[in-house]
This record gives C-alpha cells, sequence and structure tokens, in this order.
C-alpha cells in the first residue's frame, strides 16, 4: 500500500514498496506510482466516509432510543408510555417473566430442547381469575389461593371439646379440645410454672426449666459481661521492653592538639573540624617541603 507520494531521491523517485531509477527499466515509472497512490488516496477517502456514516447510524440510533412514547409490552402485548428507551416491558411482573423467559429459551436451545412457555395467560385453579404465570408449574394467582387451596385438600373433622362438650370442627384429626383455656383445664400441671430469679437483674419470674433470665435485654447485657471477663482472662501479658544496651564510652586522644575527648566511634581521631583541618594545612605544607628538598638536595 503506498500511503506517501513518491519523493526525488537523488537518481531516483521512492515510494513505499516501490523505486523508480531514472532512465532504467526494473521498476514502474513515476506515472504508473503517481497513479497508484492516488488511487489509494481514494480508497483511504472511502473508507473514512464509511467509517463516518458508521458512526453517524450508531448516533442516530441511540438517539431515538432516549425517546419516549407508547410501546407494546414485550410480555402481556399491552401498550403503555415508556419513559425512555430502553423500557421494553410494562412493569417489574413482566420484566422478571421476559428475563426467564430468555434464560430459558437460551437453556433449551443449548441443550436441543423445545422452551417452555413463560408469560402465558392461564386461569387460576382457586378463583378462576386469569394471570400471566413466571413459571411453567404455578397454577394459583396469589399466595392466598394456594393456602386456600391446601386447607381446601385437607379433610375436616367434626369434634366435641373433651372439657366443656362444644362442638367444632377442625382439621387435625388429633385435636381433643376447642380452645387452649380448656386445654389448660384439662392439664393443670402445664399452667403452673415454676418460679425463678433472674441473674442479671434479681427478678422473679416464671418460666420453664433451663431459663435463666427473665427476658432478651437481660441475657444480652450477661453475656456481653461475660464475654469481657473470658477475654481478661485469656488476654496474654504484653512481652517487657528489653533494656536498650549502651556501650561504654570511648575516650581518646586528639592528633592534633593531643586532648583528651569523648569520641563518638573508635574512628574518631580529631575533637573538632578545627583541628582536623589544621592537620590537614600542615600536612600539606610539610609535603611541599619534603618536594623541593628532594629537588635541591638529591
Amino acid at each position: 500500500m503506498h500511503k506517501t507520494k513518491p519523493e526525488r531521491k537523488g537518481g531516483y523517485w521512492e515510494s513505499p514498496g516501490w523505486r523508480y531509477i531514472q532512465g532504467g527499466t526494473a521498476c514502474p515509472e513515476k506515472n504508473v506510482i503517481m497513479a497508484i497512490n492516488a488511487a489509494i488516496n481514494i480508497q483511504n477517502r472511502q473508507q473514512e466516509a464509511l467509517k463516518l456514516a458508521a458512526q453517524a447510524r450508531k448516533r442516530a440510533k441511540k438517539e431515538t432510543r432516549k425517546r419516549t412514547g407508547r410501546r407494546v409490552c414485550k410480555t402481556c402485548k399491552r401498550e403503555f408510555d415508556a419513559e425512555h428507551g430502553s423500557i421494553s416491558y410494562c412493569s417489574d411482573l413482566c420484566m422478571m417473566i421476559g428475563k426467564r423467559r430468555n434464560n430459558a429459551k437460551w437453556k433449551a436451545k443449548q441443550r436441543d430442547e423445545v422452551p417452555p412457555e413463560l408469560g402465558a395467560l392461564v386461569t387460576c385453579k382457586q378463583c378462576g381469575q386469569k394471570f400471566h404465570r413466571s413459571r411453567h408449574y404455578i397454577a394459583y394467582c396469589s399466595n392466598a389461593c394456594r393456602e386456600a387451596a391446601r386447607v381446601a385438600k385437607r379433610p375436616m373433622h367434626s369434634k366435641t371439646c373433651a372439657v366443656c362438650g362444644t362442638e367444632f370442627t377442625t382439621t387435625d384429626g388429633r385435636r381433643q379440645y376447642c380452645s387452649e383455656k380448656c386445654q389448660s383445664a384439662a392439664n393443670p400441671q402445664q399452667k403452673e410454672l415454676p418460679t425463678r430469679i433472674c441473674k442479671e437483674c434479681g427478678k422473679e419470674f416464671k418460666a420453664t426449666q433451663g431459663r435463666k433470665y427473665c427476658s432478651a435485654a437481660c441475657s444480652y447485657e450477661a453475656n456481653r459481661r461475660n464475654s469481657r471477663e473470658r477475654k481478661k482472662q485469656h488476654k496474654k501479658p504484653k512481652p517487657a521492653v528489653p533494656e536498650a544496651k549502651t556501650d561504654p564510652p570511648i575516650f581518646t586522644k586528639c592528633k592534633e592538639c593531643h586532648r583528651v575527648f569523648r569520641a563518638v566511634n573508635r574512628q574518631q581521631v580529631y575533637c573538632s573540624i578545627k583541628c582536623s583541618e589544621e592537620w590537614r594545612k600542615r600536612a600539606a605544607s610539610d609535603d611541599e617541603s619534603n618536594q623541593w628538598k628532594g629537588v635541591f638536595y638529591r
């Protein structure tokens, strides 16, 4: 591909991939190279125009999605006013049914099976009202209808209370009393509960065996206090901080003034910077005098 025009360099006309030698026949001529480059420029402009058109279509599609208006729900096929372009369902229930239907279709497609029918309009088996079911096995429109159907399936028993003789109906075949009052009268040992003392606040209360506190608040406070005490018992003591080791002081003699001073380390040989500079000056002057002595007194 030629993206640049041929340029004259010395005795050659050069272009990417082509070279025209002036006066030679080994490569295409200059006009051929120019024609190829012109065709390539036209092709590049066409590709750029197609790219801009695709961007414009994408932008227009995005703008149309933002528009509001009347739409048809994909689940119940009912018209509704959409607030913005991304809404496809009239309610949350229809959206849930649509998502489940799409997931079921995808799973059935992976297994090469027929997807179950979701979102269909069916009749409730209890009240006869029509509704859109979100699962293929749902048969009732609400929890109330499902509970009523479950109760209807259980047989009713007509019984007479063993204490007061009142007739009553129940679904429990083992029931013998019409109310809790009659049950307590028939079993007085269940009515009298032992009196206990709360271990937290000291208040008396009646409860069965095993209870230690009169209320949930007392139980919470007692458990909280016991937890703190257990943590204190199992808490490990902090290790003692070892004392820092101190080296004995170092006393040395200054190399310049011969005064005894306290050094920071064993490498320090001068008591101050002034002594260090004086020693260096004297050493430099001694070196120069020795050099002159070597020249004249060899």
